[in-house]
């Protein structure tokens, strides 16, 4: 019979707690409070998530760092492993260009002038020769050193030829004498056979002079100077 009641009492109880509660009679317990932070706290905080996710980028560089690392050691291996090839990358420099012969010429012809030269040899850069002599105003290419060493001698003058004709055509024997093949060469290469043949014709010219004052025209020049058309 007790415990009924004392059922019954607990319900009842229970029953006007609530209705309590309800209509605001009984204040309910306030839930807990959350812990306020203030704001040195609270930078601390946010400065502290921050080193740390400092730190983490940190940590994830290095191990980046290290994993490439481990790659170049890997590649250094196998290029070890490879047969050593060599390569030339440095491109051959550009040669200078090389002096035609005409601006050789026009170079060393001033040179030689102002030296007051009669010969010279002139080499290009590839080694080639070329051999000059001056005659007269002009330089002239001959084919050997040797050829450029002979004297210059300068040509008879068109006064001298036409002088030289009319003496040859005065007579058969004088005519012969200088159509001999070797005549003409020596008077133009020979300076000492050209100067006595010039003589000559002084002398033939003076005969031809006296002749003519005379009214005589013979002609012994020929005859009597004929050694002096030898070569």
């Amino acid at each position: 019979m007790f415990s009924f009641f004392q059922s019954i009492f607990h319900k009842v109880t229970t029953v006007i707690a609530t209705a309590a509660i309800a209509i605001g009679l009984i204040s309910a317990p306030e839930p807990p409070k959350q812990p306020v932070l203030d704001n040195q706290n609270q930078a601390a905080i946010e400065q502290q998530a921050k080193e740390s996710k400092s730190q983490i980028q940190n940590k994830q560089t290095e191990v980046n760092s290290l994993v490439e690392i481990e790659k170049l050691k890997q590649e250094i291996e196998e290029l070890k492993k490879k047969p050593a090839t060599v390569t030339n990358n440095l491109s051959s420099p550009t040669p200078p260009p090389i002096e035609t012969w005409v601006e050789l010429e026009a170079k060393y012809f001033v040179s030689a002038d102002q030296k007051g030269w009669t010969s010279q040899t002139i080499t290009n850069a590839l080694g080639e020769k070329r051999y000059y002599r001056k005659e007269g105003n002009l330089w002239v290419r001959k084919n050997s050193e040797a050829e450029i060493q002979q004297p210059y001698i300068s040509p008879p003058t068109l006064n001298q030829l036409t002088r030289l004709i009319r003496m040859c055509s005065s007579a058969p024997e004088a005519q012969a004498i200088c159509d001999k093949p070797e005549f003409m060469p020596g008077y133009y290469s020979n300076l000492a056979f050209r100067t006595a043949i010039d003589g000559l014709v002084v002398e033939y010219e003076d005969i031809i002079a006296n002749q003519q004052k005379t009214g005589r025209f013979d002609i012994h020049i020929a005859t009597n100077s004929t050694s002096i058309f030898r070569l």
